[in-house]
């Protein structure tokens, strides 16, 4: 099992060029194999707590209006704990976990005010 990032087929970016060489070596071993590719973590915005309650601000390198749907890490373990135990419905899968609804970092930003 392996844990991977949002991977678009022709696209290249910082973390397709890590992680996607390690899912192709996974792929092509000859091993059962459930990839589960998630997107940035909620949980990793509870650090941003203190701009956002004082400022009103998210600093981040991304644009404001950027749109992701962010998932919990409580809902990824969950995830993998399923694929773990359900070893024949999800062999030799890509699986990919985003949260329920894309949210902009200034709505997140709104959401945690």
């Amino acid at each position: 099992m392996l844990l991977s990032v949002p991977i678009r087929d022709g696209t290249e970016n910082t973390f397709a060029r890590q992680w996607r060489p390690a899912e192709q070596w996974i792929e092509k071993s000859g091993m059962a194999y459930t990839i589960v590719r998630s997107v940035l973590f909620i949980d990793n915005h509870y650090g941003h707590a203190e701009s956002i309650r004082n400022e009103q601000k998210f600093y981040a390198p991304v644009k404001k209006e950027t749109k992701l749907a962010l998932v919990s890490i409580r809902d990824i373990g969950s995830a993998l704990a399923n694929a773990a135990m359900k070893t024949d419905q999800f062999r030799n899968r890509i699986l990919l976990m985003t949260g329920p609804e894309s949210l902009s970092f200034e709505e997140v930003t709104k959401l945690y005010s």
